[in-house]
């Protein structure tokens, strides 16, 4: 099979220094992120990508992408995240048993402390993250695992979901889904600290 742009490709991040950083979890997998660094900057940013993608949707060379954009605006050292849902990553050729609640309480965390062990400990941190990659890191920003400056949460979060009645009936029950509520629940348990506070913005 012939291909247009190579798999992986660098080709659309020529004006910027390019670094992989690998690291591990606490449940023991390699991971890793590409750094975009144009100039040190105390403002950094973290791009997360969703399902059946990776960090490659975010620099495609046919076009201004992402990164050159947020390079563009003055957000000059830019991190693109491979957790463990990206197609980068030859164990996904395969099945496995990793879910979401790994990817919240493993991957993230570990990132955010690697963004700060390379970049430095007083960074802020913008955080962008899409699909189930944002819905996942917000997970784990609700378990109190990460400490990020903001936050832009796009296609989902953690907003809860009215469904509608199954096959058109007229009952008027509503079935309502909160993840916050039932995988994270025990995370604030028992106690009465509010769910923390940082700037974000849910596009759909």
């Amino acid at each position: 099979m012939s291909r247009e742009i190579p798999l992986y490709t660098l080709a659309g991040m020529t004006d910027a220094k390019v670094t992989t950083h690998p690291f591990e979890t606490e449940d023991k997998l390699d991971l890793s992120m590409l750094r975009f660094k144009i100039a040190a900057s105390n403002d950094v940013v973290m791009i997360i990508h969703g399902l059946t993608t990776s960090s490659d949707m975010f620099i495609m060379p046919e076009h201004e992408n992402l990164v050159q954009w947020l390079h563009r605006q003055g957000m000059t050292d830019v991190f693109t995240l491979d957790f463990r849902m990206s197609n980068r990553h030859s164990y996904n050729l395969s099945q496995h048993r990793y879910s979401m609640d790994d990817a919240a309480l493993f991957d993230h965390p570990a990132a955010v402390h690697k963004i700060r062990e390379i970049a430095g400990e007083d960074v802020r941190i913008h955080v962008i993250c899409h699909c189930l990659g944002s819905m996942s890191f917000v997970m784990s920003l609700f378990a109190r695992q990460l400490d990020v400056t903001s936050v832009i949460s796009k296609s989902v979060a953690l907003t809860p979901r009215r469904l509608r009645p199954i096959h058109g009936s007229r009952s008027e029950r509503e079935v309502h889904v909160s993840l916050y509520q039932t995988a994270f629940s025990a995370a604030f348990h028992g106690t009465k600290a509010k769910v923390p506070r940082v700037p974000c913005a849910t596009a759909r």
